[in-house]
């Protein structure tokens, strides 16, 4: 069985800000930790905040990494603060591994990453979650290189790291190291019971569209018609591109989606810039989605998961898209409220907003890289 503690902090001083959330975490802990994650605003001091931490935890293994904003059941939602998740297990094991020059060969990376992880383990892993770098490389590029190493149905969640839509760069964090273009990966193995739920608040509406000109993440046709084009003719504004108006992307035939949030776009190019690849002849679709909705869908995500933990879960982690921060504007806050209203007794939470969601769309299907999602892993 797994147990876990969760702190918090936003004191300005980010020594300060560690050591404030250890100590919340040892008043919780009732077991010595096995493995620790960290998500801090970009802003944080880090070198401070892993020096701090290693301090009172030497050798403990630990990633994260830099997000838009922390969740905690301590802090609720929170910018320009410090999330700390300790674990501990009789009969559990945690396994942390690194791939590194993430954008030179992903595949690399994410065999590297694995490789260590499982030698630090004594039986196969059966759960992987990882904090990867994103802006420079292809999301669906480090999710398929875990895939080589770790199977195509292995479950696989996390997300990748932010930085509060600055455009500088995010950090990512392995033991005592502050990284960029890293790949940082946990592998659970033993006696780990799980549950998820992977939930938009996006519906799709109008027509379903085949991808039939794409070029990695930019998209020029769907049906042989101008993205453009169609962008004018739903929106009536080319100019209204953004994040707030995924497309859902439907493969080999399935009613399930994934979402992709476009960028920009390239006028001169003739494309649209999305988060994410999307593969040619994927069937892809327009969606709508109130605030309403998407605090619904947390709740919704939140609940699933719960009904599906075989018993009681001690601790919710949740990985939420930063463009949902944007879309939500100041209701983003409800997204806590609505994970705190159901959340059962004796369960933490804590988690990041994070610029790309890693999760099957369901148990034992394929891990997909999501846009504009809520992802809600419960571990006990």
């Amino acid at each position: 069985m797994i147990q876990a503690a969760v702190g918090y902090s936003d004191d300005v001083d980010s020594a300060d800000a560690m050591r404030e959330a250890i100590a919340q975490c040892r008043a919780q802990m009732q077991a010595p930790p096995k493995a620790a994650f960290l998500f801090a605003s970009y802003e944080q001091d880090h070198d401070a905040l892993l020096a701090e931490f290693n301090r009172a935890f030497p050798g403990l293994p630990l990633i994260g990494g830099t997000s838009t904003a922390q969740i905690t059941s301590s802090g609720r939602y929170a910018e320009d603060s410090v999330a700390l998740i300790l674990f501990a297990s009789d009969d559990v094991e945690f396994g942390i591994g690194l791939g590194r020059n993430l954008s030179v060969d992903p595949l690399r990376a994410a065999r590297e990453a694995v490789q260590e992880a499982k030698s630090n383990l004594s039986a196969p892993p059966t759960l992987a979650i990882a904090f990867p770098e994103s802006l420079t490389t292809s999301g669906e590029r480090i999710i398929e290189g875990l895939k080589a190493e770790l199977g195509t149905a292995f479950p696989i969640f996390g997300g990748t790291t932010s930085d509060s839509h600055t455009g500088k760069g995010t950090f990512q964090y392995f033991r005592t190291e502050r990284l960029t273009d890293s790949l940082p990966v946990l592998l659970l193995s033993g006696n780990v019971r799980f549950s998820f739920a992977v939930r938009s608040g996006y519906k799709p509406i109008g027509k379903k569209r085949t991808a039939t000109k794409v070029k990695g993440n930019r998209v020029y046709e769907l049906d042989g018609e101008s993205l453009l084009d169609l962008y004018q003719k739903y929106l009536g504004d080319i100019n209204l591109v953004s994040p707030e108006y995924p497309l859902a992307v439907f493969e080999n035939g399935s009613d399930q989606f994934y979402l992709r949030t476009s960028q920009f776009f390239d006028a001169k190019d003739g494309c649209v810039i999305f988060d994410g690849d999307i593969p040619e002849g994927a069937v892809m679709q327009f969606t709508d989605g109130t605030r309403s909705d998407l605090l619904d869908a947390a709740g919704s995500a939140v609940r699933s998961a719960i009904q599906a933990f075989p018993g009681q879960p001690r601790v919710a982690l949740i990985f939420s898209c930063a463009t949902r921060v944007l879309t939500l504007g100041t209701k983003v806050k409800e997204e806590y409220t609505v994970l705190d209203s159901v959340r059962p007794g004796g369960c933490c939470a804590g988690g990041f907003y994070v610029y790309g969601e890693i999760a099957p769309l369901e148990r034992g299907g394929p891990t997909c890289f999501h846009n504009a999602t809520f992802v809600t892993l419960l571990l006990g």
